[in-house]
């Protein structure tokens, strides 16, 4: 399953976090696909706006702490940086 359900409506551009059993907490990968599908949409005059929500009762509880511990990687050319 995605961690992240990607769905375009209209001119509208549909990014749902779809991690609830861990309330939605980001992973490396997540902060890529956001960061690629924003990038694409600000490039892509089909779009008009981009809304982030999210699967389940938690927006996001932050950051998946175990895949950054996992994933030190924090320079400029890292996922997060990118968003």
């Amino acid at each position: 399953m995605s961690q992240i359900l990607i769905e375009q409506i209209g001119a509208v551009l549909l990014l749902k976090l779809n991690r609830p059993e861990k309330k939605n907490a980001l992973t490396q990968d997540m902060y890529q696909t956001l960061a690629t599908k924003i990038n694409e949409a600000a490039g892509d005059f089909a779009i008009r706006c981009v809304v982030i929500s999210s699967e389940g009762d938690s927006f996001t509880a932050g950051n998946d702490i175990n895949d950054f511990a996992n994933n030190p990687q924090m320079d400029e050319g890292s996922p997060v940086f990118n968003f």
